[in-house]
């Protein structure tokens, strides 16, 4: 079967959905909807009848065309039914056009079969998988975890269930403010924004808010959910994370979701506390690539361009 290219107004978005939601590594990132709210900007790679498909986010400066990692897209895969190995994904990348002259995105696995001009990065992903009791899984905890649920309780804090998402969106939006973000702004908040309330009129956004005795707001976790899978975006104010509030929201989603056969996705980093915070969960690294291409004759060209438009 053919690889072919498609036009993003060409793409039938039922089948596309159907391929991604049956997929042997569904997402959400992968959904038609999450794209379009996310990433705006996307074409596709689809194999046959949308037997596999993988989307292109793409961007264009100084006429130069590339594939990029949209911020909140953890990963651009490769969505199949069919059995996984990893020669798919050197005819998948083969077959991106060569118009795209820059590539930088992320993969679901650790080592994709990749031709020499790739440079390829492993990222650290961290997942438990939520189907057994909440005692069993608690005893898998570290220690030190365990110890910051008890000191976010001793201080106080409160976890409550609800729909209201509008001090996660303010407090990770200055958070990001205070950390000199450079990579986001108030474009990509307005996409998160959006893409709250379509999963929340879609039954597919469980929310945690964290208080403190005097009834502030101190922390919050977001949990996109999508077939059997849960993935957590969280945030915290200084207080909430000196009061260790995060370890609380994680620690109810799991206490309320346990015996589920639900995949919790805490995402990751390669900071070092970061994985400490996921890993001591009792969650596994299933770590995945970020893989990177460049035509230097192309990146030489518009520096040029750059120059000589700002002399």
């Amino acid at each position: 079967m053919k690889i072919n290219y498609i036009k993003n107004k060409d793409i039938d978005k039922k089948k596309w959905n159907k391929c991604v939601y049956e997929a042997n590594n569904t997402y959400l990132y992968g959904f038609s909807w999450f794209l379009d709210i996310i990433a705006v900007q996307w074409d596709a790679l689809i194999l046959g009848d949308y037997e596999a498909v993988m989307p292109l986010t793409k961007k264009k400066k100084y006429l130069v065309q590339y594939l990029y990692q949209p911020v909140f897209i953890q990963k651009i895969n490769i969505y199949t039914s069919m059995v996984y190995n990893q020669n798919i994904y050197e005819k998948f990348l083969n077959a991106i056009p060569k118009k795209y002259v820059s590539i930088d995105i992320h993969l679901d696995t650790l080592n994709p079969k990749l031709q020499n001009d790739y440079e390829l990065m492993e990222y650290a992903n961290y997942e438990l998988t939520l189907n057994k009791s909440y005692k069993e899984l608690y005893s898998n905890f570290r220690r030190n975890t365990k110890r910051n649920i008890k000191k976010a309780l001793s201080n106080n804090i409160i976890v409550k269930k609800e729909d209201d998402f509008t001090n996660f969106l303010k407090t990770r939006k200055d958070r990001a403010i205070k950390r000199g973000a450079k990579n986001i702004n108030e474009y990509h908040y307005s996409r998160l924004e959006e893409l709250l309330i379509y999963l929340q009129k879609n039954n597919s956004l469980v929310t945690y808010n964290a208080y403190n005795h005097e009834g502030e707001f101190c922390a919050s976790s977001c949990y996109y959910i999508s077939k059997n899978r849960a993935t957590i975006s969280h945030t915290a104010t200084q207080f909430g994370l000196n009061n260790k509030a995060n370890f609380l929201t994680v620690n109810k989603f799991i206490e309320d979701y346990a015996s589920n056969n639900i995949i919790l996705d805490l995402a990751g980093s390669n900071l070092e506390g970061v994985a400490y915070f996921n890993s001591g969960f009792g969650a596994i690294n299933k770590p995945y690539s970020r893989i990177c291409k460049n035509n230097n004759n192309v990146v030489k060209m518009v520096r040029d361009i750059k120059n000589k438009r700002f002399k």
